[in-house]
């Protein structure tokens, strides 16, 4: 998905006049707005209201091709250890923080875990033989605590990187939890995978109790958050591709990926013959996907992630290559339709359009 980054090279111009909030790392001072007003960094856990809303817009220095690293090695120990070096010497001390609330507010996120998910998942995904890799829907995997019905069928095999992509694109949660038992053996097994990674990628908001988000005991904060999207940009392969997809076709016999801005034709990939009639065509959960691939000048989105349920509220998180660097937008807890997107572009047009000349 190739957008025109000319409206956003203004952001280039931008960055010296938008006097922007320098991040602290959790050992240093924390901005008030993350602390309501307390000095000490990072805070204790605290239980959000039903009226706050966490957002953090943040930009980060490029990584380091030394961290660049192939799934194989992607959640190997010297891996893990380098990117915390970075993180903590250079990659939030250099990161520019543009505008944040309650960013270290321990909160649930909803299908945002299925981020998480996709992070211990990739190794065993991308590495080998990915398409000796695949996944059958079983009633075992069906969403028992919010009800939610999946729009594949069940005992029909797809591949893991299909089922990867529809995870992250259309936040399928008995699809999340096939994706978890294949992969770990149970549900259980793959938490504890990914608890372990964000013990090891130093979240220490952050834990998870089932694969798919569905409880409200699956909580992180955006500051935590803005971290593992970083850390899923050291992967070589692109694993944000497959939160991107504008829409996917379920077919009797295939499942088909469709981008509108492409002109070449859709791939098609095979997979064995299901029950369905007719096909159903399914769309990205984050609107801004759908929206700015039909836009000229629009950010290019490097991975997106949605969640909503009646306790996180509507969550968004989401990185976007600029003109000069990359934009994480983490936006939890909304409770109105369309705020979390509105926030996001808000900000985008106000400080692109009302950006003053460089100086000469």
């Amino acid at each position: 998905m190739k957008k025109s980054l000319s409206l956003l090279l203004t952001c280039a111009l931008l960055i010296p006049h938008l006097s922007p909030v320098q991040a602290s790392t959790p050992s240093k001072a924390v901005p008030k707005s993350a602390t309501h007003g307390s000095k000490k960094a990072p805070p204790a856990p605290k239980k959000s209201s039903a009226t706050s809303l966490s957002l953090l817009f943040v930009s980060t220095p490029p990584i380091p091709k030394h961290l660049s690293t192939n799934a194989a090695s992607f959640l190997s120990p010297n891996h893990l250890q380098a990117f915390n070096t970075w993180w903590k010497s250079q990659g939030m001390q250099k990161s520019i923080t543009f505008k944040q609330q309650h960013a270290y507010l321990q909160r649930p996120i909803a299908s945002v875990t299925k981020l998480m998910l996709a992070a211990v998942s990739a190794p065993l995904v991308l590495h080998g033989n990915p398409l000796g890799c695949s996944v059958t829907l079983l009633e075992q995997d069906r969403d028992r605590v919010k009800n939610t019905f999946s729009q594949l069928p069940e005992n029909i095999s797809y591949t893991c990187q299909d089922i990867l992509s529809v995870v992250l694109t259309r936040s399928d949660n008995q699809s999340a939890n096939a994706l978890a038992r294949t992969l770990f053996g149970s549900h259980e097994s793959a938490v504890k995978h990914m608890n372990a990674l964000a013990k090891k990628l130093h979240l220490s908001n952050t834990h998870f109790v089932d694969p798919a988000g569905l409880r409200a005991q699956n909580h992180s904060s955006a500051y935590d958050l803005a971290k593992l999207l970083v850390f899923l940009q050291t992967l070589e392969q692109d694993l944000g591709s497959y939160s991107t997809h504008t829409f996917f076709k379920i077919n009797p016999r295939s499942i088909t990926f469709l981008e509108p801005t492409d002109r070449l034709p859709p791939l098609e990939v095979a997979t064995p013959a299901t029950s369905l009639t007719q096909s159903v065509t399914v769309k990205n959960t984050n609107k801004l996907v759908r929206r700015w691939d039909n836009l000229p000048n629009t950010p290019h989105i490097l991975l997106s992630k949605t969640g909503f349920t009646n306790e996180a509220g509507r969550c968004l998180v989401m990185s976007t290559r600029f003109s000069n660097g990359t934009a994480h937008f983490i936006v939890l807890g909304s409770k109105v339709p369309g705020e979390r997107e509105q926030l996001i572009e808000s900000w985008i047009q106000s400080y692109t359009q009302g950006s003053p000349k460089s100086p000469s």
